[in-house]
């Protein structure tokens, strides 16, 4: 009798101090709040994985996020940078194709999981990125700031709606269909006309067509304008530079002197020891860059229009092809299974430098591009780095 009274004396004692922490846990977790408890979590390199184990958080449950409390990646309610991002190892393009997003990360509806907005905030680490739970739209509102640097223009600060990765402003929710997501698939290979399905052509031939690029969805160009400062051609322009690229002059964005410095800095390297490259530079005719314009057939702005993107031409084309738009008018039906080798192309090494720096090479795309380079280091981190 005595045993069991002691055991059932301990089981309360016990019983009480288990209680006793519920309550003082249940009150830390809460006051804490569960959107900055959920921020703590540190981003894995190569996963992109954000909260819980089992991956799905692309939203707060009802009840975890009230109005307008905020999440934050780097920000300034959070300066001991709450959400933790680790360097990503040094980029070796290389290996197999990157098809899209795993899984995890695309949702039911096409678009992209907001974990994703971790490849923003590497890409752009003098960004701010804050993220709110509007519970009335039911999206992420994305913050992004970028500070004064104590030289040049104040602080700046913009609002988008996550979109399923669109980043869009309130006023075009409604049309989010007319958008894609910034983030997509940019193979670390590239993909052997020879390879290409039926199916695959057919996809490409209604994606390049004349009425889809009219009317299909496009690039959404919001955050851009905000970080290059494109919402008017005044706006911009302020901000475009002449500088001497692989021995020719171009008007680019300031934000490109460094990274393109860094690019030729990287080729003239190469031409010392790689007859190849050499070659190439000695062939370069001109850089084309900033031109205030939209796409041919659509109603957006060209990344040329942000002066972020660079065309390098040639001399001589060699009698190959290098633009598939120009291909397709003497080729209309098979432009897409042009061999490679009938396309002019820099050095593949000359490529490389340039995804090093965050440039991507617009001779990846379906509808190819070989002469074009455009700065988007958050597509290096979305399909290199994860």
């Amino acid at each position: 009798m005595r045993t069991a009274s002691r055991k059932k004396k301990g089981d309360i004692f016990a019983g009480t101090v288990l209680l006793f922490l519920t309550i003082l846990l249940s009150g830390r977790i809460f006051s804490f709040g569960w959107n900055e408890f959920y921020a703590t979590v540190e981003f894995q390199d190569g996963d992109c994985q954000e909260g819980q184990a089992s991956g799905d958080v692309a939203r707060p449950s009802a009840g975890q996020a009230a109005p307008g409390e905020t999440v934050v990646g780097m920000s300034a309610e959070f300066p001991r940078q709450a959400t933790s991002i680790r360097e990503p190892a040094t980029l070796a393009p290389g290996g197999s194709i990157v098809a899209g997003p795993p899984a995890p990360l695309e949702r039911e509806d096409g678009g992209l999981d907001i974990r994703c907005l971790a490849y923003l905030q590497r890409a752009y680490p003098d960004i701010n990125f804050a993220r709110s739970w509007d519970s009335k739209k039911e999206d992420w509102i994305i913050t992004m700031t970028i500070p004064a640097d104590g030289q040049g223009p104040k602080a700046r600060t913009a609002d988008l709606y996550w979109a399923g990765g669109s980043l869009l402003p309130a006023e075009e929710l409604e049309h989010a269909e007319l958008y894609r997501p910034i983030l997509y698939s940019y193979p670390k290979e590239l993909d052997d006309p020879a390879d290409m399905t039926e199916e695959e052509q057919e996809a490409i031939k209604a994606f390049s067509s004349a009425e889809n690029r009219r009317n299909g969805a496009g690039s959404s160009m919001f955050i851009f304008d905000f970080i290059y400062q494109s919402d008017t051609r005044g706006q911009l322009e302020a901000n475009i530079t002449r500088i001497s690229f692989l021995r020719h002059k171009a008007n680019v964005h300031t934000r490109m002197v460094a990274p393109l410095a860094r690019v030729e800095k990287k080729i003239f390297a190469l031409a010392d020891a790689d007859g190849e490259v050499s070659k190439f530079l000695e062939g370069l005719k001109s850089n084309d860059s900033y031109l205030w314009r939209t796409i041919a057939g659509t109603k957006r702005k060209s990344f040329h229009s942000l002066g972020i993107a660079l065309d390098v031409l040639p001399k001589s084309q060699e009698g190959k092809h290098i633009f598939w738009s120009w291909a397709k008018e003497r080729h209309p039906d098979d432009w897409m299974l042009i061999p490679l080798k009938n396309r002019w192309m820099p050095p593949k090494s000359v490529i490389e430098a340039f995804e090093e720096e965050g440039f991507i090479w617009g001779g990846k795309w379906a509808i190819w591009d070989n002469m074009h380079f455009e700065y988007r280091p958050e597509l290096l981190e979305f399909n290199y780095r994860r």
